[in-house]
Parts: C-alpha cells; sequence; structure tokens
C-alpha cells in the first residue's frame, strides 16, 4: 500500500489520572457484570449510573478490542455492546479473511474508522491492509494513537462527501459515534469524495472492500464514489438506517437500484446486533420493500448491516453466504431430533 499526501498525526488530549482511574473501574465493572448472576447484575446497573454521571468529564479509558487495548472516551458503548451482543461486529473480519486467502491479500477501505475498532479486528488477519478514514478531530486523534504502531493501518483524516467542498451542517458526538446532522447553517466542513482523498494520499491499489459507517451519511458516499466503485468493483459493506439517513436523503432505499446499474447483484444481510438475517438478489424489489418496511416499523430503531457483492464475484458471494450460514447455525437454539 503506497503511502502520502497529508496525513495528520496528533496526540489526544489526555484526562486527569484520577478520572480515568474510575472511569476504567466503572467501564471495567459494567462490562464484567453484564450477566451473571443477580448480584452482579445489580452491581453492573450501579456501575451504569455512576457512569452516566461521569460523562459530562468523559475521561479516555481503555477498552479490548480483539485482543488490542484501544484508547477511548468513557461515553463509548461499543464494549457496552461487545459484553451484550457477542456476534456484535464479527462478520468483516471474517470477510476479510475469506478475500485474504483467495486473492493473497486484501485492501479494504474504512469509513468512518473512529478510535480504530475495526483496524482493530483486522489488523492481525494475515494479508489485510486497513486504510482507516475518520473526519471527527478527537476521533481521529485516537484513531492515530490507537493505529500508530501498526504498519498495515494508514490512519487519514478526512470527511468524506457525496461531493467534494463545503457541506452544511455539524458533526455530533455522542455514545461512542460522530454523525453529520444538518442545521440549516453552512459549516466549516471541508468534504471530499472518496476518489479525491485516496487520490490524496497516493492509494492507487485494488480495494477489495469498502466499509461505511457514518451514522446516516452511507447513502451519499456510496453515490458519491459509483464511478470508482463501477471500476473497482470492491464489496460493499454499509449500514443501512433509514431513521439516519432519511435528513441526507430522501431515496435512500433507492441506492439498490443504483448498484444494480453498475452490476452489483447480491448481498448479505445482518441485524444491527450482528446476527446474519438474509441474503437476496438486489433485482428482487420485494425483499428491499420488506427489509424496508419491517426496520420501519419496529419501535427500538434498529438498523441493518448490508454487504453487497458485484455480479462478478458471484463466487465470492456463494462462498460467503454459505460460510456464514454454516457459522450461525452453531449457535441455533433448535437443534434437530436425534
Amino acid at each position: 500500500m503506497a503511502v502520502g499526501g497529508d496525513v495528520v498525526n496528533k496526540e489526544p488530549k489526555r484526562t486527569s489520572f484520577i478520572l480515568s482511574w474510575f472511569g476504567q473501574a466503572l467501564i471495567d465493572a459494567i462490562i464484567h457484570n453484564s450477566g451473571g448472576r443477580l448480584l452482579a447484575r445489580l452491581g453492573g446497573m450501579v456501575a451504569a449510573r455512576l457512569r452516566s454521571w461521569m460523562l459530562y468529564f468523559d475521561p479516555l479509558v481503555y477498552i479490548d478490542v480483539c485482543g488490542h487495548k484501544l484508547i477511548a472516551p468513557l461515553s463509548h458503548n461499543l464494549p457496552i455492546y461487545q459484553a451484550l451482543f457477542p456476534h456484535y461486529d464479527t462478520a468483516l473480519p471474517r470477510l476479510c479473511r475469506l478475500v485474504a486467502e483467495r486473492r493473497r491479500g486484501c485492501v479494504i477501505v474504512d469509513i468512518g474508522a473512529n478510535i480504530g475498532d475495526t483496524a482493530a479486528s483486522l489488523v492481525s488477519v494475515p494479508g489485510v491492509s486497513v486504510v482507516s478514514i475518520e473526519g471527527d478531530e478527537r476521533y481521529f486523534q485516537l484513531l492515530s494513537a490507537n493505529t500508530r504502531n501498526w504498519k498495515n493501518v494508514l490512519a487519514i483524516r478526512a470527511f468524506v462527501a457525496q461531493h467534494s467542498g463545503v457541506v452544511e451542517g455539524q458533526l455530533h458526538r455522542v455514545a461512542g459515534t460522530a454523525g453529520l446532522r444538518s442545521d440549516g447553517q453552512t459549516a466549516s466542513i471541508h468534504g471530499e469524495n472518496l476518489e479525491d482523498i485516496l487520490d490524496r494520499v497516493d492509494v492507487h491499489d485494488a480495494i477489495d472492500i469498502i466499509k461505511i459507517d457514518t451514522d446516516g451519511y452511507d447513502i451519499n458516499i456510496i453515490r458519491g464514489a459509483l464511478d470508482m466503485i463501477a471500476r473497482k468493483k470492491p464489496v460493499i459493506f454499509f449500514e443501512y438506517d433509514q431513521d439516519l439517513f432519511l435528513p441526507h436523503t430522501a431515496d435512500g432505499a433507492h441506492i439498490f437500484a443504483d448498484m444494480l446499474l453498475i452490476w452489483y447483484r447480491m448481498a448479505v444481510v445482518y441485524q444491527n446486533t450482528g446476527e446474519y438475517l438474509l441474503s437476496f438478489d438486489l433485482g428482487d424489489v420485494r425483499i428491499i420493500e420488506d427489509i424496508s418496511l419491517y426496520y420501519a416499523i419496529q419501535t427500538t430503531q434498529p438498523y441493518s448491516d448490508i454487504c453487497v457483492f458485484p455480479a462478478e464475484k458471484t463466487d465470492l458471494f456463494e462462498r460467503f453466504r454459505d460460510e456464514e450460514f454454516q457459522y450461525f447455525s452453531h449457535f441455533s437454539r433448535l437443534k434437530p431430533q436425534a
């Protein structure tokens, strides 16, 4: 992977030792007591309440991601999601491992890289190189600090937009994530089209996977990069959240028809908590309507992660879908009768 361009590298601002120590104790208590006996759960609930009071200071703590210690703000919900949902964010490493085995390498572009948790899940997969792009300043500082010693990870500070230029809105942080919120005013956010960013930092390798998690801006990013996607034919792994993408695009569900026009064909769908849901053909409009309606009527506002494959990689889709089906079958509560 060639590296060049303006790649910023700053240290995250440290918080006081006492606040960080107390915050670490709270997050450890919440994680370790998320299951188990009643007394343990009560202890976890007390720790969670104390954590909510501590969010005003939001000290830095360490969280574990795939055996790597990452620096994160106490407000980051990732360790709680990992404790509650064992399949959360586990599909992408399996996909990258399969691609790397088949191609003897895998280049993945991670848009919305946050603190580097996706990179942490991939850094030990043989043959995988990660281009981590983050637009929020605080999260980029943590991303840079967390990945600085990983030679197969390139961290880039940039806000990926549908078109290069000034983007209206503000980046809002909440619970360890950041997303664009429109407020009717022109903000000083300079957005760049994905291809412009990759050209700027001299990344011209074949791109095998593009992963997007930007809290609602995913559809816009894909549409802005359709020409590049049509040429390079990467697998696209993105967040499909109607509650979040509607403020940015009224016809988000049409993205599947857009991708069908550039010869993308098959998709695998996961619940936002990581469980396999289904696979479908992009030409099946009824399935897309069903998925959109299913999530639209849920009161808890869940969403899905969707992995889309180009027609020329149908064999990869078939292999991945079969392996995912077998993997999740091991967790089925319904066992065949003897």
